[in-house]
């Protein structure tokens, strides 16, 4: 008898328990959703909705493994069935892939969006055989197919058929990227045609716009916008790996991806707080046009990029809040459009295909599937402390690379003393290689209670001078080699952020008298600016919030590219800045959105700047993500700043509860 009962007893709890039983089915998952830093009860709730999510394209899909018999439809939720990591999303995704090899072969080639999926969901079965032969013959295709000059794909994977978008150009570099991993050979050309056309249709605010700047027959969408932000940026982060030996060997070509990369994160985090800050300020109702398929593009560039926090705020746990409140409760689905007047929970509403395979894909964290550094194991995550602040592991050394002995400091000094005046190409790599052994020494000379010996301290003061002095050499290097030099410049100042917290004050002098000559472009002014402030907060320097807030932001014309830089660290510095603090920020803040007010009218990059020094003034009011702050989300920035004008009014008091 007590057989019996215990069976009973087990297949009740079973029944009882199905969210522990789905998350112990999601290992891989599980351990994606731990390095973001989500807690157990947020976890079980993805878990579960990721498993009704399954049952919804499973139940859409076909006996023939399509889903509603579409070859678009059936790729894209194969693929999020294949990352859903249980039997019958696996099940799923090999369906899918069956029905596209016997009906839809030809089709899913010809067609960008269609071709770069499939090269995904080909490339994470770990195909073999004639299924392999297809995925090379898709790549094939795509490496064709960036248009004419204009360095994007069409609708047609080999090109040929307007308009190119950077729409199409996403779903073909993941296709790309995809297929190389599979051991297709890389396919440089297009890589290079399609790298050159980002750099040069990125806005000076750092995104870009759906077309490309040269197809002017479309000047009607060739505005910036939030979901160019991710995959402009998403883009440029697999290209330039999969061209990284060509980039490492062209400085001047480095120097033109890192500036891009530097202002395309500034414009991510602009962007990605305008649609994820608290619901009272920009409401998550923000997500607007297409918001899975944007917050698939915003996951995409965030892992890319390695960002688990974006200016203070934890992108994938406010995605995922989001998701869960909008999934359907009695299909488990989602769906972006309704009929009139129907609320997008209620039961008649009717879940889409499309929007729950990339509510699934954001969920599931499948980006990290394509990492362009693999590969990439999940414990090197960032984990997000209280203050907002990432925590990265120490990155494993190369073997052979072991910090020298202090008998070759002086060596290695005097190699970097000599690289100023160099002028090859071919010896930039020197320079780089001789900052990493520098860094890697000053690390291991160091000890609680300082240094490990006052030779060490003699050493790593020479170190100081020494990388300082490469920082800024580009300012003194002849016209024709300062771009060059600023590649290295920017090598030179993430070391000085591995340095000893004294050497702070003398780069913030540097930062705040630094002028650049005419002949530089002035993106790489933010660049500089923006390595220089996160070395400084990297260094923990005393008192840099304020000097941040008071000394650096500015409203004349010739410091925007400083004062975006500097609002770039104040925002993800603002939630552990102390309450009394944070009114004097917040006042200095207010101070100049009045003044760049007056002078934003027709001026895209002072309309940026107005964006983010609001956003700024929200990151200092609700550190807690709540505020009374008045909507700003759809307002004209001058419109917005009239709006601020009373809630400022009425707070712009030290002692008042919100700076508390």
């Amino acid at each position: 008898m007590r057989t019996p009962l215990l069976l009973g007893l087990l297949l009740l709890a079973g029944l009882l328990l199905p969210a522990r039983a789905s998350a112990d089915g999601y290992e891989e998952t599980e351990q994606r959703l731990k390095s973001a830093g989500i807690d157990e009860t947020m976890r079980l709730e993805i878990h579960d909705a990721i498993r009704k999510g399954v049952a919804v394209l499973r139940k859409q899909q076909f006996k023939n493994g399509s889903i509603l018999g579409n070859a678009g439809q059936t790729v894209l939720g194969g693929l999020a069935l294949r990352h859903a990591g249980i039997p019958e999303g696996e099940q799923g995704g090999r369906a899918a892939l069956g029905f596209i090899m016997r009906y839809m072969r030809k089709q899913v080639r010809e067609r960008t969006y269609e071709a770069g999926l499939a090269c995904m969901l080909l490339q994470s079965l770990a195909v073999e055989g004639k299924e392999h032969k297809y995925l090379l013959q898709i790549h094939d295709r795509l490496r064709k197919g960036p248009r004419n000059d204009l360095g994007y794909w069409g609708y047609n994977s080999a090109g040929g058929v307007p308009p190119g978008n950077l729409s199409t150009a996403q779903f073909a570099c993941l296709g790309l990227w995809a297929a190389e991993r599979a051991g297709a050979k890389t396919a440089e050309k297009a890589w290079r045609l399609h790298l050159d056309t980002l750099l040069k249709a990125q806005r000076p605010g750092g995104s870009w716009a759906y077309y490309a700047p040269d197809d002017k027959a479309f000047r009607p969408m060739m505005q910036p916008y939030p979901t160019g932000t991710f995959m402009g940026l998403a883009n440029i982060a697999l290209a330039s790996e999969a061209l990284k030996e060509s980039i490492e060997a062209d400085a001047e070509l480095n120097a033109r991806v890192r500036t891009a990369l530097l202002k395309g994160r500034a414009a991510l985090r602009r962007h990605a707080l305008r649609i994820l800050s608290a619901p009272r300020v920009h409401g998550l109702q923000g997500l607007g046009f297409m918001p899975f398929y944007r917050l698939y593009a915003l996951e995409k560039a965030c892992i890319f990029m390695d960002l688990e926090d974006v200016g203070g705020v934890a992108w994938y746990r406010a995605g995922a809040r989001w998701l869960l409140n909008r999934q359907l409760p009695k299909t488990g689905g989602w769906n972006s459009s309704r009929p009139a007047g129907v609320d997008p929970r209620s039961q008649a509403s009717k879940p889409s295909a499309q929007d729950t395979a990339f509510a699934l894909l954001f969920l599931l964290r499948s980006s990290a599937a394509y990492h362009p550094v693999t590969p990439r194991p999940i414990a090197r995550a960032p984990v997000i402390t209280p203050s907002g602040e990432e925590e990265l592991e120490e990155t494993p050394e190369e073997p052979g690379s072991a910090a020298p002995p202090l008998m070759l400091v002086g060596p290695v000094i005097d190699q970097l003393e000599k690289a100023l005046e160099l002028k090859r190409l071919s010896e930039i790599r020197k320079v780089v290689r001789s900052l990493r052994l520098a860094g890697r020494f000053y690390r291991s000379s160091r000890t609680a209670d300082g240094f490990a010996s006052p030779g060490h301290e003699m050493w790593a003061r020479r170190l100081d001078a020494a990388v300082l002095k490469l920082a800024l050499r580009f300012r003194t290097a002849k016209a024709n080699d300062r771009v060059i030099w600023h590649a290295v410049s920017l090598e030179a100042l993430k070391t000085l952020g591995e340095l000893h917290p004294r050497v702070g004050p003398r780069l913030m002098k540097a930062a705040e008298t630094l002028t650049y000559d005419k002949s530089f472009p002035t993106g790489y002014q933010f660049g500089w600016y923006a390595t220089a402030f996160e070395s400084l907060r990297r260094l923990k320097v005393p008192g840099l919030a304020n000097w941040l807030g008071e000394r650096v932001l500015s409203v004349e014309p010739k410091h925007w590219w400083r004062t975006a830089a500097a609002l770039t660290t104040l925002s993800g510095m603002a939630p552990s800045v102390p309450g009394r603090k944070r009114h004097g920020i917040a006042r200095s803040t207010w101070r100049h959105l009045v003044a760049l007010s007056r002078r934003s009218s027709g001026n895209p990059q002072a309309a940026d700047l107005m964006r983010d020094l609001q956003v700024l003034m929200f990151r200092l009011a609700a550190p807690g993500g709540d505020t009374d702050l008045p909507s700003l989300g759809t307002l004209d920035p001058s419109d917005a700043v009239k709006r601020l004008e009373a809630w400022w009014r009425h707070h712009d008091k030290p002692d008042d509860p919100l700076w508390r």
